[in-house]
């Protein structure tokens, strides 16, 4: 900034500008003789000041060689650091900022495409997603930062396992996805770790048999699904273990025979 300043010959300008507001009888006469000399003070300060704020030079730990570039909003609120290559194109590390300062995302682009882990937070300062643009694993997470989902991605489409999280951590749902749908076994877990309800998909619908059990294991519910209908044998359990209901479906509708028994 004092290069510029003597470069070009404005440091008594510069000198006077801090001075105005002072009570140096000296400074009003000046100013008001050199208005010129001013006018090429701001000309010079100006860009000069905006070059040092949007011109940063970070620790190496944020992964920069050199000064990177900080970018602001029309209300001057920092949006952005990042540096972009010969083709105006995202280049290297990226960080990306809410109106509050908070940090909201961050990773790195090649040619202007994200590679790498990027993390994405809320207002609040906690992690709501971590996705690696390369392997395609995804992490979601609650507004407090605990983890609730994780998943790949591939084509864009959701693809193999699923694994649903309660907020303590424990696993609530384990899926499988083939191309977006659920496809194979699909298992529900009380918070305990039981087994709940173990259910079959095929292409998005229930498909094949489906059992659910008493948070003590015993069985609740033995039924079958044909394309997201309930069909065949049905047959409910008291949490005793004894029978409580025994029909049958076709096509969704309860059929024929329907008997039920006391605990």
């Amino acid at each position: 900034l004092y290069k510029e300043l003597a470069k070009n010959n404005v440091q008594d300008a510069f000198l006077y500008h801090i001075l105005k507001s002072t009570s140096i009888e000296a400074v009003p006469s000046w100013i008001s003789k050199n208005s010129k000399a001013l006018s090429k003070f701001y000309e010079v300060i100006n860009p000069a000041l905006a070059n040092i704020r949007t011109t940063k030079t970070l620790p190496s730990s944020w992964g920069y060689d050199g000064p990177v570039t900080a970018n602001y909003s029309s209300d001057h609120y920092l949006e952005a650091i990042g540096n972009t290559d010969a083709q105006s194109k995202r280049n290297g590390p990226w960080y990306y900022y809410f109106d509050n300062g908070t940090r909201q995302a961050e990773g790195s682009y090649k040619s202007g495409d994200k590679t790498g882990v990027w993390k994405y937070y809320n207002t609040s300062g906690y992690l709501t997603a971590h996705e690696n643009y390369d392997t395609g694993e995804i992490m979601l997470y609650t507004s407090k930062g605990e983890l609730s989902e994780r998943y790949k991605l591939k084509d864009e489409k959701v693809q193999g396992e699923v694994l649903v999280y309660y907020p303590c951590g424990a696993l609530r749902e384990r899926l499988q996805f083939m191309e977006g749908n659920r496809h194979g076994k699909a298992e529900f877990y009380y918070i305990d770790g039981t087994l709940g309800e173990l259910k079959f998909y095929a292409e998005g619908v229930l498909q094949g048999s489906f059992e659910s059990f008493f948070e003590d294991g015993r069985k609740r519910v033995v039924a079958s699904y044909d394309q997201d209908e309930l069909t065949g044998k049905f047959t409910r359990y008291h949490r005793t273990g004894s029978l409580d209901v025994e029909g049958q479906y076709e096509k969704g509708l309860a059929t024929g025979l329907w008997t039920f028994y006391h605990d």
